[in-house]
């Protein structure tokens, strides 16, 4: 399971390295129908896609998310931005233990198209992955942040 949301993670961190930017009309509507209904609030929506998985960056209640869609509109991943001390406690403390004085960057939870929840958490180029209690999955070298 470990490679598998390794996978996930770095295709959603690195996917816009590869990504063309669309406009919404050029969006599947199944995409678009899905996304209204579970977003019906979202702004400055930006879509882009990657072979055959729609991807749009948005704000939700104030707070960066994105989401990745099939292209039959079904949810494939989602991105959603935390206050990093909302990480669990065990994921605070595998952090502090390699630097008191840890200062990460951002944070965010992630659920995949099975339902599994991580948290990543960045801290200087290095991105660490902790499952939904909280224990350190992987880590690994962040070239590029979505978030910039």
């Amino acid at each position: 399971m470990k490679p598998s949301i390794a996978f996930l993670c770095t295709l959603f961190l690195f996917s816009s390295l590869q990504a063309q930017k669309i406009k919404p009309s050029e969006v599947p509507d199944p995409v678009l129908t899905k996304f209204s209904l579970i977003y019906p609030d979202a702004s400055r929506t930006t879509w882009t896609q990657e072979e055959e998985h729609y991807q749009v960056a948005f704000k939700n209640d104030k707070k960066k998310t994105e989401a990745v869609f099939t292209s039959e509109g079904k949810v494939f991943l989602t991105r959603t931005e935390i206050r990093t001390c909302a990480l669990p406690e065990p994921a605070l403390d595998f952090l502090r233990k390699a630097d008191a004085e840890v200062k990460i960057e951002d944070a965010c939870i992630v659920q995949d198209h099975r339902g599994v929840i991580t948290f990543n958490a960045h801290v200087d180029d290095k991105s660490y992955i902790f499952d939904w209690t909280g224990q350190h999955m992987t880590s690994g070298t962040v070239a590029v942040s979505i978030n910039e």
